[in-house]
């Protein structure tokens, strides 16, 4: 058994609220010698070496500490511009057919005079396309509507919806214009997980007064 030099007493204070070890020194005894010597003869501080191999680009590679939070920081930075991509294409299009539903209900006597006219849903999408410059898509969409939801007055839900995507175009679209914003981002991900996820410390190593 290690005896530590400099102790005089050791009492366990712990009890339901938590562990408390207590260690008295001798009169003279230099606290910093006390710590180093629990340091290096208990399991209060332990180390331990690691072997950092991780796969970049397809490669293993040796790395230190700071080429590791690197890889990861860019890892990040590509998730998130990933994301930012599919967003930002799911944004335009669905704000390309939603201006194409606002044409229609716009010209709503003319799109159901070409819908009680047309035999077909071809010929009524060609039509629709012919009269009101319309894409294929957005024909078809407003194909999708019921007669009942063309005759209502929908043009301001519709506009609303596109001011709002166009909102969201423009601030995806910043963001995957700066690498300033996309850490900023990152920051702020990392910050949102750390509130949701993160544990009060268990222990704590406090100087006796």
């Amino acid at each position: 058994m290690q005896i530590l030099e400099g102790v005089s007493d050791i009492r366990d204070e712990s009890d339901r609220t938590g562990m408390r070890i207590v260690l008295e020194l001798k009169k003279g005894s230099d606290p910093s010698i006390a710590l180093e010597n629990l340091y290096r003869l208990t399991a209060l501080q332990s180390s331990f070496s690691c072997n950092m191999v991780s796969i970049i680009d397809g490669q293993p590679k040796l790395m230190g500490l700071k080429q590791l939070l690197q890889a990861f920081l860019d890892f990040r930075c590509s998730v998130i511009e990933r994301r930012a991509k599919f967003k930002l294409s799911q944004a335009q299009d669905r704000k390309h057919i939603v201006e194409g539903i606002i044409v229609g209900l716009k010209n709503v006597d003319g799109v159901i005079d070409i819908l009680s006219k047309s035999s077909s849903n071809i010929i009524t999408s060609a039509a629709l396309r012919n009269a009101y410059n319309l894409s294929e898509t957005q024909a078809d969409a407003l194909l999708g509507l019921t007669l009942r939801r063309l005759t209502l007055n929908e043009s301001k839900k519709y506009m609303d919806e596109a001011r709002l995507l166009t909102e969201e175009i423009c601030k995806l679209s910043e963001l995957l214009s700066s690498k300033k914003l996309i850490l900023k981002l990152i920051e702020q991900e990392a910050t949102e997980l750390k509130n949701k996820f993160s544990t009060p410390r268990r222990s704590m190593l406090e100087n006796a007064v």
